[in-house]
This record gives structure tokens, sequence and C-alpha cells, in this order.
């Protein structure tokens, strides 16, 4: 075929935001774009991607995740709670399931993996385009339903006109008693029911065949409002092909906002359905790989943690038994959070009260407390990601260990307790201490020659980027105050003083 006689590309009549931070990628994507949209903004970043949405108004996004100042998912979420229709388009070089997760949660569109196809993305942008089509024609519709007083059968040759063409959303028209006024090819197909049978009769015999019972367009009718429709699923079998529909109540407004009518639009919604269950069974194929790597890892850090106990056997030196029994209860403290993730339905996310009395019960074992020293811990309803319950179980094992070894002389009564609570400025404080001798004045303990000092110092301020201090009052307190990890990245408002 000669360039003479092949047809042009006919760009999409849309004004698209693309947001990339690799210069390469997007110097490749905006030539690839600018020849099939009308209308191109381009942003390096998120934050400047936020901002010309305010300005340019765009039909659609496409948007790197990961990039500098703020990231593609923060600023989809919050491109979201301003327009939730806005289709945004996805692209990542990272195939990460708690990423697609955010991205699904978020309510992303489409989601693409790098390298990026010309085709795989020009067919998710057809996809987007025809939806946004569709949604002008009827959003037109509806505009020109209310402005138009003249009676529902001149509506309805209207509606013919301009509708007849559509294949992938079936209209309905109806008068205040659901009658069908109008019945449009789509329907006709979508719904299995001919056009001649189905003008002029109630539309609620249609759908008493598939178990809707007959009040339940009344119910509808009295949620919606011209501001709002009312949204219902609805399965069907036409010629032994099933359907899986997404139906539209809307209302058809006179100009003194009278209910005149209704419209029922009804979108084909299998295809999609069809890709969200392979990617819920694929998401669940991840989590049981992710179940199996928590449990090998907690096995492996339990054989470490067995190999160490054997060897301290063979060792005369208390002290060096001693720091051998230290090392073991850190791996055992790290070793608990991937036994409670494994055991746990929320693979992100862990009981952080269960996991602190397992380890400290664990510890009291371990140092052969019996009675003379009771356990107080006090942590409500707190969940608490991988990345942030790792740092705090070691510094908790840490302390514990330290109150244990040298806040009691033998056989002294008294109390080691461990709290934790969300405070109001959203902030998390971790106490832990003991009703025993206390840390003399002289000791400084961000100094401290003592590794387990070292190493709670170093969790606290460089791992959960908190604050930590010493209360010396009535034996020994610590209280770390921090913000949880989000999204991956750390949110550096330091924790007042």
């Amino acid at each position: 075929m000669t360039d003479k006689t092949a047809k042009k590309r006919t760009k999409h009549d849309l004004t698209v935001l693309y947001v990339e931070d690799d210069d390469v990628t997007r110097v490749s994507l905006v030539n690839f774009l600018e020849r099939n949209v009308t209308v191109l903004h381009v942003a390096h970043n998120g934050m400047e991607g936020l901002s010309l949405f305010e300005t340019s108004k765009p039909d659609l996004i496409i948007t790197d995740i990961r990039m500098p100042v703020m990231d593609g998912l923060a600023m989809s979420k919050a491109i979201k709670e301003k327009n939730k229709s806005t289709p945004i388009i996805v692209t990542t070089s990272h195939n990460d399931v708690h990423l697609l997760l955010s991205a699904i949660d978020i309510g992303i569109d489409k989601y693409i993996v790098k390298p990026i196809k010309f085709e795989q993305l020009g067919a998710a942008i057809n996809s987007c385009a025809n939806s946004l089509y569709q949604e002008r024609q009827i959003r037109q519709l509806n505009e020109d339903l209310r402005q138009n007083n003249k009676r529902l059968s001149e509506k309805t040759l209207y509606l013919d006109s301009i509708l007849r063409s559509s294949s992938d959303v079936g209209i309905v028209a109806m008068d205040l008693d659901f009658c069908i006024r109008y019945f449009s090819p789509a329907a006709e197909k979508l719904l299995g029911v001919k056009i001649e049978r189905a003008m002029g009769f109630p539309i609620p015999e249609l759908f008493q065949k598939s178990g809707l019972k007959p009040s339940f367009l009344d119910e509808a009718a009295a949620l919606i409002t011209e501001d709002s429709d009312y949204t219902f699923p609805f399965t069907t079998k036409v010629e032994d092909i099933s359907y899986l529909l997404e139906c539209r109540l809307s209302g058809i407004w006179e100009r003194k906002s009278e209910l005149a009518g209704f419209v029922l639009t009804v979108h084909d919604i299998t295809e999609r359905h069809n890709r969200e269950e392979l990617i819920k069974a694929s998401l669940r194929e991840k989590e049981v790989l992710l179940r199996e790597v928590h449990h090998r890892v907690k096995n492996n850090m339990q054989i470490i943690s067995s190999l160490m106990r054997l060897q301290a056997r063979y060792i005369d030196d208390e002290k060096l038994v001693a720091i051998f029994k230290d090392s073991e209860n850190r791996i055992k403290s790290m070793a608990l959070v991937h036994e409670k993730l494994y055991k746990t339905n929320d693979m992100a996310r862990i009981d952080f009260a269960a996991y602190v009395k397992s380890l400290t019960y664990g510890l009291y074992s371990s140092y052969s407390i019996h009675g003379s020293v009771s356990l107080n811990v006090d942590i409500g309803d707190v969940t608490l990601g991988i990345d942030t319950a790792i740092p705090c179980g070691l510094i908790i094992n840490e302390l514990i260990s330290n109150s244990l070894k040298y806040a009691f002389t033998s056989g002294e009564r008294g109390e080691v307790s461990v709290s934790l609570r969300e405070t109001e400025d959203g902030f998390f404080e971790l106490i832990v201490k003991d009703t025993g001798a206390g840390i003399p004045e002289s000791i400084d303990f961000r100094n401290s020659e003592s590794l387990g000092l070292q190493l709670v110092v170093s969790l606290s301020e460089d791992q959960l980027h908190g604050k930590i201090s010493l209360n010396r009052d009535n034996g020994t307190a610590f209280t770390i105050k921090f913000k949880e990890f989000t999204n991956n990245h750390f949110e550096q408002t330091p924790p007042a003083q």
C-alpha cells in the first residue's frame, strides 16, 4: 500500500496530561502521543502534574509511578479525590503486587508494565477514549433532555437519531410509570428483547426473569436526584452468551426540576469483570508465593538462632555466652515478624499487640524470670507494616532484655511494661519502662558503650526517623515517638519535642 492510498491515523479528540521523570521514556512517548491526541501537556513529576491538572483540565492522564517530589500514586489519589471520573493510566517498571493493590484502591483505570509497547498503550488510550466519548454522549443527552420541554415521544425520536449507531451502551427511555418509550438496538442485543416487544411495556417485566423483585425500580427511583443516579449490576443470557451488565438509572428533568421520566443505560462490563477476576487470581497466586517467602525466612532465621544456641554451649566465657544469647534474641524478634505475617490473612501488616506479647513472653522464658518481675503489655488494636514492626520489635527486645538483666536484683519484685498508642497528631508513641534501679545519671544513653543502647538509638532515629527520650524517675522509661512509613515513603515531619 502506498502512502497516497494508506489511511491516515485519526487523532483522538482528547486533552492528555503525561507525567514522566525519565527523559528517554518521556521523549519516546511524547512523539507517540502527539500523533494520537489533539492536545498534550507534559510534566516531569507528580507535583507539576497536579498543578497542570488544575489548569488544563485533561480528559486522560498517563503517569509513571516512581518519581521525585511526588510519586504517581500520590498524584493520582489527589486527582481522584477532586474528580474520580478522570481516567488514569499508570506505567511502571516495578511489577510490585503492593503497588498494584494501591493502584486498584485509588481507582486507577489501566496498569501498564514497562517497557511500554506502543500497541498496548494505544489500545489503552482507545479504550479510555471510547468510554469518554460515550460519557460525553450521555451527558449531552441528559443536558438536551433537561432543556427540552417537548413531549416524551419527541425526545424519543431525538434519542433514536443519535444513539442508533451505539453498539456498546444500551439506552432505554421510560415514562414515570416505567413504560418503555425508547429502546435502542444495543439494548435489544444486551437484554435479549426485541424492540417491538419492549415498546410500551413496563420495564420491570424484563428484569423479573432474572430474579429482581418488581418493586426494585421504584426503590431505585426514590434515591435518584438531578445530581445523582442509581447503579446496579445485572446478568443476562442471550443466545447462549452470558453478559454482565452495569445498569444506571437516571432521571429526565424538566426546566423546573420536575421529573418527567427515566433513562436506563446498560453497559456491557463482562470483559472488564473477566480482567478483574484474572487480576484477583494473579494476586492470590502472588500472595501464596509471598506467604511462602515469609515462611522460609522465618525458618532460616530459626535455624540461625538454633545454631547460635548450640554454639554457645561450647563456650565457657560467660560474657561471650551473653553476647550469643543477645544476638539469638534479636534474630528471634525478627523471625517472629515473619512468622506472624505467614499466619495472618493480611500479608502487609502485623497485629502488633499479639507480636509484642509473643516477643516479651519469649524473653521472660529466655532469662528464666518466674513471678518476681511482672509484665504489662498495653497495646490496643494496632497494626504495623513490616518496615516499622521489625525495628520496633528490636527496640523492645533490647530494652526489655536490659531491664531483665540489670534493673532488678535476684528475687526483687518489680514491673516491666510496654505500651503503644497513636497520638492526636498522627504519630505513634512507644514506651518501654521498668520500676527497677534505673540507669545512673552518669551514663549518657546516646553515647553508651552498650551495643544494645546503641542499637536502640540507631533504630529509633535512623530506621523509624523518630525521637527518643529517657525518664529516670521511679526506674527507667524510654519513649520513642515516630510516624509509620506510608507507600514506601516516609513523611519527614519531625514529631513534637
